[in-house]
């Protein structure tokens, strides 16, 4: 632990955090451009939701969809809720408002941000991991 390598690793795993916190209390900037789209026209009812990952599509009715959302994003869960799916089922037979369609938006953004930073803190680990054991070794 000669050069110090833990401890700046250490420090950089608690960047990630404040930028989850703000994502999951949907309060980041990193929400306010989204990526998705919901560009048909229609009743914004909520009936039969369905999802296409060829067309990366969540079908909220026969002709409505929200756009551009992949199956890693659609598949992500929370302990047992497949969040975007439970978000619509509980919406089911509601008209979407403006608000509630852009919440969705934020939602989309906040899950497809946290997968990213997931994988840097995963990426950060090995390294945490790769420190002890080269240290591990030197100690033997």
């Amino acid at each position: 632990m000669a050069d110090g390598g833990l401890a700046g690793i250490a420090v950089s795993l608690h960047q990630p955090d404040g930028k989850l916190i703000e994502l999951h209390l949907l309060k980041s900037p990193l929400l306010n451009n989204p990526s998705v789209k919901f560009p048909v026209k229609g009743n914004d009812r909520i009936g039969k939701i369905s999802y296409d990952p060829h067309s990366e599509r969540v079908y909220i009715n026969d002709k409505q969809y929200f756009e551009g959302i992949s199956r890693e994003l659609w598949e992500y869960y929370i302990g047992s809720y497949q969040v975007l799916e439970k978000w619509l089922k509980d919406r089911r037979e509601r008209v979407l408002s403006l608000d509630e369609i852009n919440h969705y938006f934020k939602i989309v953004m906040a899950i497809k941000n946290t997968i990213e930073i997931q994988s840097e803190i995963n990426k950060m680990y090995l390294k945490i991991e790769n420190k002890i054991t080269k240290v591990s070794e030197e100690i033997d």
